[in-house]
C-alpha cells in the first residue's frame, strides 16, 4: 500500500478477496510491519479462472488494487473406479464412477472420463460410465483421463457377466393316455390333449436375484438347435420358462406357477438318450450356460414316461440337486412332471404351504352329476396367513370307485358322480393336503327305449334292435326290468311272430344302456301293417309305470309302388309334352320315405347297356298311399305342352321315342348289362317298342311318339302287355297333388 507521495506505508485493514471461491480461495493474508509488504496464500480448487483483489480502508478511503487473473488448471494423478468389482445378470445395467484425485490426494470436480470395454460382445458402457451385459463372461472396464501435463491416467475393474439360467426338469417320453379316465395323461402342456411331441418340455429356472434377459438364448439337443428365445424375452428372478415341444397351450394357467410359456416346431428329445444343453452363440462361438445328458453312457438314467427333475429343486443362489425321476421325490404326491412348479406344486420362490382348503366341503350329488371343486393354498408372512398364488394341485380320491376325478392337476377339478356314498376329494401341494367330502345320492334313474321303425320285408326274418337307457349310470345294484312283446291288435296276428319276453333283465352298475333284438317273420305275416309293443316294468327301484318302444312294421314295401306311365320323344317335332317322365304310383296302405327307403329309376336304350349315366336316385320325399309321383325327365320348352309340377326332375335321362326299358329299383342299386332286370332287385319293369326284354311281353311300337299307361293303378300281372294300354294321345301325367285313389279298387288308366 502507498500514500500520495508514492511511501510504503502499512495499512490499517487490508482485505484480499477471491471472485470466484469454487475455482480458487484466499486461505490466508500475512503483512510485514515492517515493509508493509501482504501476502496472501491462494489455494485452487476447480478448472477455471478468478480475480484476486486487495482492499484498504482508512478513515473514509477506501482504495482497491486491479485484478491479478489466475487459471486453476488439475494436475491429476490418480483415478479410482467404484465398484471395484462387479457382477450383472445379462440385460442388466451396472453404474461405475471413477473419481480423480490431484498429488495432494484432492478429489477434483469436473475432469473428463473416457469409459471402455475390453470386449463388447459381453459388455458395453456409456460415456457416463453405465455399462451394458449383452453376452455372457468377464471383460475389463477402464476410465481413462488426461494428467494436465501431457500424459494419461486410467483405471481398470472387472465386470462379469452372467446368464443364470438352469436346467431345473424336462420331459422326453411323455406318458400314455388312460383311455378308461376322465383325465388326459401325458397333457403336460394342458391344451386337452396328449401328444408325444407337443407335451415334451424343458424348464429352465432363474436362479439369481435380478431378472435376466435371455433373447437369443438357444435350447439344443445332440442333434441340432430346437428353439432361440425371441427378443425381450426376460425372466423374473426366481422364476421358471418352459419350452413345449408345441400344442397350445395355455399360458395364463396357474397351474404353471407364473412361468414363461414358449412353444416350438419340436423338440425331438430321445426317449431313451440325449444331450440338451443351453447355449448363447457369439461372434466367437457358443458359451455354454447348463447342459443335461441322460440315457446309455450318460450320468443320468433315463426315466421312462416321466420327467427328470432336480432334487432339491433350483432356488434363488442355488443350482439344485443331482437329477432323479419325478415320482421318486417325496413330496411329488405322484406327479410324474409339474413344468412351471416345484416338483411338489409349489411356485418357485414361494413360501411353504401351511394349509389348503378345498371349497365347497361338504357337497352332495345325484350319481351321474358334476360338481367343480376348487383349492387354495395358504402361507404365513409377518405372521399374518395369506393365499398362495399359482399352486399346481394334485387332485385324487381313495374311492375311486365312487367317483372320477379330471383334470388331475390344476386349480380346479370335476368330480363326476358314479356310485352313491361317501368320496374323499383330496387337493395336495407342497407335501400337505385339503379335503372334501362329497355325498353322493342314489335317486333311480328314469329308464326310456328308442322308437324303433323298420320293414319286415315279404318273407324271411327281420331282427329289430331295442335300446333300454337309463337317464344316469346304474346304482351298484344295477337297474333290474320284464319286458313283454305284443303287436298291439289283439288278434290272431298275433302269431306272425317270434314271440319273446325278457325276464328280470338287468343293466349293470355304472352302465347307461342295455340292447336286445326280436325277431319277426314276415313270412307269416297276414295284415300290411302292424305295430310292435315293447313294455319295460322296473324291478329294481321307485319308477312307477312303464316305458314304451314302438316299432312300424311294414309287410309289402317292395312291392307297393309301381310305374303307372312312362312317355318319351318329349319336346320332338309333332311331341305331346315337352319332357319326358315317368310315373310312379303307391298302391299299397303305408307311406314310403324315399329318405329311409331310396330308390332309383334307371333307363336303358331298347338292346342297350343300363349305367349310372342313366340313373335318378329318389333319396328325399315320401309318397303317400293312393298317391302318385311325377318324376320329370329330359325334354326342352318348344314343341308339346308343359307338364304339371313335377315331384323330381333330371335332364339327364333321355328317353328314345320309339324303344326303351326303365326300371324301378330299390335301394342303392346300380343296373348293368342288356339282360333283363327281373327278380327280387327290381320292383317294377316296363319295356317298350322293340326293347330286348319287359316283364311279359315288349309293347309294340306305335310310331313316333310313345307312351304307355297302366290299365289299373291298384293292379301289377307282372306282364306289360296285361297291364299297360299304348296311348296315342296320352293324357297329361299325375303328381302328388293329384286326387288319392283307394285300392284295391279297379281304377281305369283314363
Amino acid at each position: 500500500t502507498f500514500d500520495e507521495f508514492g511511501r510504503s506505508l502499512i495499512a490499517p485493514r487490508l482485505a484480499i478477496t477471491s471472485s470466484n471461491i469454487d475455482v480458487a480461495t484466499v486461505d490466508s493474508v500475512v503483512q510485514d510491519p515492517l515493509t508493509g509488504i501482504t501476502t496472501a496464500t491462494v489455494m485452487g480448487h476447480d478448472r477455471g479462472q478468478a480475480s484476486i483483489s486487495a482492499q484498504a480502508v482508512d478513515g473514509m478511503t477506501t482504495v482497491s488494487s486491479g485484478p491479478s487473473r489466475i487459471t486453476v488448471t488439475p494436475r491429476v494423478t490418480r483415478l479410482e473406479i467404484s465398484p471395484a468389482s462387479a457382477a450383472s445378470n445379462r440385460g442388466d445395467a451396472v453404474q461405475f464412477t471413477a473419481p480423480a484425485f490431484d498429488q495432494n490426494d484432492q478429489a477434483l470436480i469436473g475432469v473428463l472420463i473416457n469409459w471402455s470395454s475390453s470386449d463388447n460382445g459381453i459388455a458395453t458402457i456409456e460415456a457416463n460410465g453405465l455399462a451394458h451385459g449383452v453376452g455372457m463372461g468377464e471383460v475389463t472396464i477402464t476410465a481413462t483421463t488426461d494428467s494436465g501435463t501431457g500424459t494419461m491416467i486410467s483405471a481398470s475393474v472387472s465386470l462379469a457377466v452372467r446368464v443364470p439360467v438352469v436346467i431345473n426338469e424336462a420331459l422326453a417320453q411323455v406318458p400314455l393316455d388312460n383311455a378308461a379316465t376322465a383325465a388326459v395323461e401325458g397333457d403336460a402342456n394342458r391344451d386337452g390333449l396328449r401328444s408325444s411331441d407337443d407335451d415334451e418340455f424343458v424348464e429352465l429356472v432363474n436362479n439369481s436375484s435380478a431378472p435376466v434377459n435371455i433373447a437369443g438364448v438357444v435350447i439344443a439337443d445332440s442333434t441340432s438347435h430346437r428353439f432361440t428365445f425371441p427378443e425381450n424375452t426376460v425372466v423374473a428372478p426366481g422364476r421358471a420358462v418352459i419350452i413345449f415341444g408345441g400344442g397350445s397351450p395355455p399360458a395364463s394357467d396357474p397351474a404353471f406357477g407364473g412361468a414363461l410359456i414358449f412353444t416350438t416346431g419340436s423338440l425331438s428329445l430321445g426317449d431313451n438318450s440325449d444331450i440338451m444343453r443351453v447355449i448363447l452363440p457369439g461372434a466367437i462361438g457358443e458359451v455354454t450356460i447348463d447342459s443335461l445328458a441322460y440315457g446309455a453312457g450318460n450320468p443320468v438314467a433315463a426315466p421312462g414316461a416321466q420327467s427328470l427333475t432336480r432334487f432339491p429343486d433350483v432356488e434363488n443362489g442355488s443350482t439344485g440337486g443331482a437329477f432323479i425321476p419325478h415320482t421318486t421325490v417325496g413330496n411329488a404326491a405322484g406327479r410324474v412332471f409339474s413344468p412351471g412348479t416345484r416338483s411338489d406344486g409349489i411356485p418357485f420362490g414361494s413360501l411353504p404351504v401351511t394349509r389348503i382348503e378345498v371349497t365347497p366341503a361338504m357337497p352332495t350329488l345325484d350319481i351321474g352329476a358334476v360338481q367343480t371343486f376348487r383349492a387354495q393354498a395358504f402361507t404365513f408372512v409377518g405372521g399374518l396367513e395369506i393365499p398362495a398364488p399359482n399352486v399346481a394341485f394334485v387332485w385324487d380320491s381313495p374311492d375311486t370307485a365312487r367317483v372320477s376325478l379330471a383334470p388331475t392337476i390344476g386349480q380346479a377339478a370335476n368330480a363326476t358322480a358314479l356310485v352313491a356314498g361317501a368320496a374323499v376329494i383330496r387337493a395336495r401341494a407342497g407335501g400337505i393336503e385339503g379335503e372334501a367330502l362329497l355325498t353322493i345320492t342314489s335317486p333311480f334313474p328314469t329308464l326310456s327305449i328308442d322308437d324303433v321303425s323298420l320293414n319286415e320285408g315279404n318273407s324271411g326274418a327281420t331282427a329289430l334292435t331295442f335300446n333300454v337307457s337309463l337317464s344316469a349310470p346304474a346304482p351298484l345294484s344295477g337297474v333290474s326290468f320284464n319286458i313283454e312283446t305284443a303287436d298291439g291288435t289283439a288278434t290272431t296276428a298275433d302269431q306272425d311272430y317270434v314271440r319273446r319276453s325278457l325276464s328280470g333283465e338287468t343293466i349293470p352298475a355304472g352302465s347307461l344302456s342295455y340292447s336286445f333284438a326280436v325277431v319277426v317273420n314276415g313270412d307269416l305275416k297276414v295284415e300290411p301293417n302292424e305295430t310292435f309293443l315293447v313294455n319295460v316294468s322296473n324291478l329294481s327301484g321307485a319308477l312307477p309305470g312303464d316305458s314304451q318302444g314302438v316299432a312300424t312294421i311294414q309287410n309289402d314295401d317292395t312291392g307297393q309302388l309301381v310305374i303307372t306311365q312312362i312317355y318319351g320323344g318329349g319336346n320332338n317335332s309333332g311331341a305331346t309334352f315337352q319332357n319326358d317322365f315317368v310315373e310312379l304310383f303307391n298302391r299299397g296302405s303305408s307311406s314310403v320315405d324315399f329318405s329311409v327307403t331310396p330308390y332309383s329309376i334307371q333307363y336303358a336304350s331298347a338292346a342297350g347297356n343300363f349305367s349310372t349315366g342313366n340313373k335318378l336316385d329318389l333319396t328325399t320325399g315320401t309318397l303317400l298311399p293312393g298317391r302318385y309321383f311325377l318324376i320329370r325327365l329330359a325334354g326342352g320348352t318348344t314343341n308339346g305342352s308343359p307338364l304339371p309340377p313335377a315331384d323330381v326332375a333330371q335332364s339327364l335321362i333321355n328317353m328314345s321315342a320309339t324303344d326303351g326299358k326303365v326300371a324301378l329299383v330299390p335301394g342303392a342299386l346300380s343296373l348293368s348289362g342288356t339282360g333283363c332286370p327281373l327278380g327280387l332287385s327290381v320292383t317294377d319293369f316296363v319295356g317298350y317298342g322293340a326293347a330286348n326284354c319287359a316283364e311279359g311281353l315288349a309293347t309294340p311300337a306305335l310310331g313316333a311318339t310313345k307312351s304307355a299307361r297302366r290299365i289299373n293303378s291298384c293292379s301289377d300281372s307282372n306282364s306289360n302287355s296285361a297291364d299297360f294300354a299304348v296311348v296315342t294321345n296320352p293324357a297329361p301325367p299325375r303328381n302328388s297333388a293329384t286326387a288319392s285313389v283307394s285300392c284295391p279298387a279297379n281304377v281305369p288308366s283314363q
